[in-house]
C-alpha cells in the first residue's frame, strides 16, 4: 500500500464530477463498468450516467481528495463531499471512500462507501 498522486482517470474523474462535466465524468468509464453508491448498483453506460447526471452533476456535487492510496493497482481516495443535495441525516463534513479499479485508463469498477473509521 503507498500514498499516491491523483493521476490518469481517476483524477479525470474527479476534475469533471468539480466542474459538474457530465460528459467528461462519463468518457472516465468503461463501456461496461459498474459503480455501486451506498450499497445501490449501476451496470453500464446508461446506468452510470442516469446516475451521475441526477446524483452528482444535477446538485453540483464537489470533492475534494484528502487520501490517495495505491494498493495493487486499485486505487483508493478519501475525499470530503458538497454540493446542493439533501444533508439531512449525513456527518458535516462527509467524506467518503471511493475505491476504483482501472483498466486501459478506464474506470471499470468504482464503490462510494460512507466508512466508519476504526481506531
Amino acid at each position: 500500500m503507498t500514498d499516491h498522486d491523483l493521476g490518469g482517470p481517476v483524477l479525470r474523474f474527479v476534475s469533471a464530477l468539480n466542474q459538474s462535466d457530465l460528459a467528461g465524468l462519463m468518457a472516465t468509464f468503461a463501456d461496461d463498468a459498474f459503480v455501486n453508491d451506498n450499497r445501490r448498483e449501476f451496470w453500464g453506460r446508461a446506468a452510470i450516467e442516469a446516475f451521475s447526471a441526477r446524483e452528482l452533476i444535477g446538485p453540483h456535487v464537489t470533492m475534494e481528495p484528502t487520501k490517495i492510496v495505491d494498493h495493487h493497482g486499485s486505487i483508493f481516495v478519501r475525499g470530503k463531499f458538497d454540493g446542493d443535495y439533501p444533508k439531512d441525516n449525513l456527518p458535516d463534513p462527509l467524506y467518503l471512500d471511493l475505491y476504483f479499479t482501472v483498466d486501459h485508463d478506464k474506470i471499470v469498477t468504482l464503490f462510494v462507501i460512507n466508512n466508519k473509521t476504526s481506531n
